[in-house]
């Protein structure tokens, strides 16, 4: 399951949340679009995926987002449970607001 969450709009930077294997299953063309619908709303865009192990098939897929989207403002970043995925959120956001204060 992908969501798409979006951080204070002052900040400027958005998440989209995607399952590894959810990708899989949908196909890398389809989530490629919505991913390139995400980066040219949002100026600091991350892609937090989500998987219990990163294998050698996700650390591919994650190879061939990175490859496409180069030079974009989209980063890439693995995670592997809930909490790591707040705890990685809360730090970008509080990274981010200061460099506005």
């Amino acid at each position: 399951m992908t969501f798409t969450l979006t951080a204070v709009s002052s900040i400027g930077i958005a998440f989209m949340l995607s399952d590894t294997q959810d990708l899989l299953r949908t196909g890398e063309e389809e989530f490629s679009k919505r991913i390139q619908k995400f980066i040219n709303i949002h100026r600091n865009s991350f892609l937090v995926l989500s998987a219990a192990l990163h294998g050698p098939e996700e650390w591919s897929v994650m190879f061939r987002i990175q490859k496409r989207f180069l030079g974009s403002n989209l980063r890439v970043i693995p995670v592997h449970n809930p909490a790591e995925t707040v705890k990685l959120m809360l730090t970008m956001a509080k990274v981010s607001s200061l460099a506005y204060t």
